[in-house]
């Protein structure tokens, strides 16, 4: 009794394009033989071992862990197939499926760690704001602002020029800059400051509280451009008309009153410092993201790679620029305006010295779109250049700077890879010719010498018997599901089986497999394989091993 199996029955044919990490290369639309009940990790395997052939890589220049499967629709990815568990069955038959190479794991983990020591120096070079100590503020009074975080009311009801919505900005990680929340420390520090040189502040014969600068804030600028102030004339103001000068405090005209707001500064100061330790921990496998480039009307991807989770939209653009240097023409040159002024000659210099390829992402506009948007209003631009200052100021074009406060912003956070968000980059209309967008997406189709020769054969053969009991010995590699105990390395590997037939019965019955199951819909499938079989001399001797003498394997058809 043989059950055998239908030769194609438990095979799936997909095809799937191939995207190098070289996009000097042309993309590979690639035919996968793949067991239907095999899994992402599989598949992924077929693959990788396909593009080894085809671009002629040796073992080590592609990893399995380095290619991931994507459903891609309208020039986004829809979705990531990035589970190795997944079955191969959830990519249905409807689906355009890409394979990407990435970047090393290795290089991204390195990157990782580079970013992880500068920060860490950057951290302790940083000039950390000084604290503030109140003067003898009574303990009880201080229990009581911190209870419910009485403090930030007090500060707030200092606040002359600030409502309550600007204020509580300043108190939200989310809603306020670091520059933002640093300046209106400054400011407190520089009236508290004054208040302390009042003739009524109980605190003249102690040292003023040292101005503590905020680098990159307009309130430092303003200390140094302005002439020193004498502080003979604030000694002869009491602390109520001192405040009464004041456009942004209010309400200080006790010296009690001047303790409370110093011991509030300190808090504030503390929840500002605050922020810097309860920073996400960032990944060192890095993240995946897609980017489309935008031409007119035309779409050209998308393109996945894998980048360091401190990858800022400046480091982006680069990135992106190395993926279409190939596509650039060959006059690509990007003409600067001539202007009198000296200002704009140094910028336009600067421009002229850049590579075309360098200038010209850096005037893209990038923008991050949800993958099922049908409105342009979903979309966010994200970076320095927008849509309304991309026109030349004096000839001179506007560029995204590496110093711009947007352009530092890290790309993970900017773009919503969880709700798979779509980056896309649009080209200006002036730089367009100086790149081939034709030339960065060029795929041709690769077939192994086996599927030549199988593309060779005509569509009508039909299967016949012998195939059947031909493919029920093959060899074949047991799939993840299915893993052997070794006893030599004790560990559960994908093994390799064989079945061989030693013996043949006087009668024999050959039963077909017709029905295939599926793990993801967890149904059966009727196969209705044509299968040809003979009358008369089905002849087994080159599979059967042993035999007597006078009983070859060799049968005729009785019954059906």
């Amino acid at each position: 009794y043989l059950s055998v199996p239908l030769p194609g029955s438990t095979d799936r044919v997909m095809k799937v394009t191939f995207v190098p990490l070289d996009l000097s290369k042309k993309c590979a639309d690639l035919t996968v033989n793949i067991c239907k009940n095999s899994s992402i990790l599989g598949l992924r395997k077929h693959v990788a071992e396909l593009a080894k052939e085809c671009y002629n890589l040796k073992d080590d220049e592609l990893h399995v862990e380095d290619i991931i499967i994507a459903d891609v629709f309208q020039n986004k990815v829809w979705q990531y197939f990035a589970k190795d568990d997944d079955a191969v069955d959830r990519i249905t038959e409807n689906d355009i499926v890409y394979a990407y190479e990435l970047e090393p794991q290795s290089v991204v983990k390195r990157a990782f760690n580079l970013y992880r020591e500068q920060d860490k120096s950057t951290t302790s070079s940083d000039s950390t704001p000084q604290q503030i100590e109140s003067n003898s503020l009574d303990p009880a009074e201080k229990r009581k602002l911190d209870q419910d975080e009485q403090w930030q009311k007090e500060l707030e009801s200092c606040q002359l020029k600030m409502n309550e919505i600007e204020f509580s900005r300043l108190l939200n990680a989310t809603r306020s800059k670091k520059e933002e929340r640093n300046e209106f420390y400054a400011k407190i520090v520089k009236f508290i400051q004054g208040c302390k040189k009042c003739s009524d502040s109980d605190d003249s014969d102690k040292v003023p509280m040292e101005d503590v600068p905020m680098e990159g804030t307009d309130q430092a600028k303003e200390n140094d451009s302005k002439p020193k102030r004498d502080s003979t004339e604030d000694e002869s103001l009491t602390l109520e008309e001192y405040s009464e000068m004041s456009k942004q405090f209010k309400t200080i005209r006790t010296p009690r009153e001047l303790q409370v707001l110093e011991y509030c500064a300190k808090k504030y100061l503390q929840f500002i410092l605050s922020l810097g330790s309860t920073k996400k921990p960032l990944s060192e496998d890095g993240v995946v993201l897609q980017f489309t480039i935008k031409k007119d009307m035309q779409k050209i991807g998308p393109f996945v790679a894998r980048v360091p989770t401190n990858v800022n939209l400046s480091n982006l653009r680069d990135l992106i620029g190395r993926r279409l240097s190939h596509a650039l023409t060959n006059g690509a040159s990007i003409a600067n305006g001539d202007s009198a002024d000296m200002s704009v000659e140094k910028s336009s210099a600067s421009f002229a010295s850049m590579s075309p390829l360098t200038a010209l992402i850096r005037q893209a506009v990038l923008t991050a779109e949800p993958k099922n948007n049908k409105s342009v209003l979903e979309s966010t631009t994200i970076g320095s250049v927008t849509e309304s200052n991309t026109a030349s100021v004096n000839g001179c074009p506007v560029l995204a700077k590496p110093s711009d406060e947007e352009e530092q912003e890290l790309a993970a956070e900017k773009i919503d890879l969880a709700k798979m968000y779509a980056l896309f980059v649009h080209l200006p209309s002036k730089v367009q010719d100086d790149i081939d967008l034709d030339a960065i997406f060029i795929k041709e189709e690769y077939l192994t010498e086996q599927q030549r020769k199988e593309k060779m054969q005509p569509d009508d053969a039909n299967v016949s018997l012998m195939d059947c009991i031909t493919k029920y010995g093959e060899m074949e590699q047991l799939g993840e599901n299915d893993m052997w105990y070794c006893n030599r390395c004790k560990e559960h590997v994908q093994a390799w089986k064989k079945i061989h037939l030693y013996r043949a019965p006087p009668i024999l019955f050959i039963h077909l497999k017709r029905f295939h199951f599926s793990s993801t819909t967890h149904r059966r499938h009727k196969l209705d394989t044509q299968v040809d079989f003979p009358l008369n001399d089905l002849d087994l001797k080159e599979l059967v091993t042993h035999w007597d003498e006078g009983k070859e394997p060799i049968y005729d058809l009785y019954a059906v």
